[in-house]
Parts: C-alpha cells; sequence; structure tokens
C-alpha cells in the first residue's frame, strides 16, 4: 500500500524509481495462507502458474522455487503433494513450513524487490541458512531486504545495517 505520509521512494536494480508497490514482494513472520493444499497456498493471486501441468517451463519454474525454499524433498517429496490437502489455511503445517510456503509463494511472483521481515524465524538455525544462502544465490538480479534478529544469516548479505539502542 501507498505511504500514509511523506514520501518513499524505491528503485529497481538498474536505479529507476519503481512506482508500482506491486513489485515488491513482502513475507512477514507469519501470515494466512489462504487454500487447503500447498498449491492453492502459493498461486494464490498468481493466475501465471495454473496451467503448469500443460507448461514444462512453468512447472519447472514452481519445482525450483519449492527446492529453494526447502519445500520440495523437505516436507514434500515429489510435485504432485503439492495438491495434497492440509486443512484450512494449511493447518495441519509447523510455523516453519507455513513460512517456507510463503517464500516461495513471494518468489514465484517475480517481483523486482523482496521484503522479508523476519520470514525464517520459525525454522531451526541450519535450516534458515539453508533457506537464505539458496535465495540470495538465486535473486541476484533482485533487491532482497531482510529484517532479522539472528546475525548469523547476516554474511548472506552484500550490505548489513546494525540498529541497536546502544
Amino acid at each position: 500500500r501507498k505511504p500514509l505520509s511523506g514520501k518513499l521512494y524505491l528503485y529497481d536494480i538498474n536505479n529507476n524509481i519503481i512506482n508500482d508497490y506491486r513489485s515488491i514482494s513482502y513475507v512477514p513472520q507469519s501470515s494466512n495462507l489462504a487454500g487447503f493444499s500447498i498449491f492453492d497456498m502459493i498461486t494464490f493471486g498468481n493466475p501465471y502458474l495454473l496451467n503448469y501441468k500443460s507448461d514444462k517451463d512453468i512447472e519447472n519454474k514452481i519445482r525450483n522455487t519449492l527446492e529453494i525454499c526447502c519445500v520440495l524433498n523437505n516436507f514434500i517429496t515429489c510435485l504432485e503433494e503439492i495438491h495434497k490437502p492440509l486443512g484450512e489455511g494449511g493447518s495441519s503445517l509447523s510455523g516453519g513450513q507455513k513460512q517456507r510456503i510463503l517464500l516461495a509463494r513471494a518468489l514465484l511472483q517475480n517481483n523486482h524487490i523482496f521484503v522479508l521481515d523476519e520470514a525464517t524465524s520459525g525454522l531451526d538455525q541450519n535450516l534458515e541458512q539453508t533457506v537464505i544462502e539458496n535465495i540470495t544465490d538465486n535473486l541476484k538480479s533482485k533487491i532482497l531486504l531482510c529484517v532479522t534478529h539472528r546475525k548469523q544469516i547476516t554474511k548472506y548479505f552484500d550490505k548489513v545495517l546494525e540498529i541497536s539502542n546502544e
């Protein structure tokens, strides 16, 4: 949404002003997931993904993104499992699993800017580092802003701004 007051200027990787805030993916610490399956959750608001069974490029994009976010080969074993019912809003999923699905949904939107606001706080340290490393390796042409309390993942970012009360 647009700022309530003041001015905010956002620039893409080529230093062009971004006027469309829909080109920003925001992943909060926790969020409600819409749908009953992983497929419902990752395709929410993204009709481009709906025909993945008839388009190998889209299928590969979904597969790669789910691998990057440690969904595929972690808590699902094959792509067909994305249609398995998980309860309304993923009620059978852990908080960390939900976070990884939110990350996958954001990556599949293919926006210019990604804001991760404690988006991996529900993951154990090793899994968090794997996911962040995977994401930073695969988003080199994007702007990635990560808000975190865990200093150990800052090594994956080019620039780090530390805010403290001291």
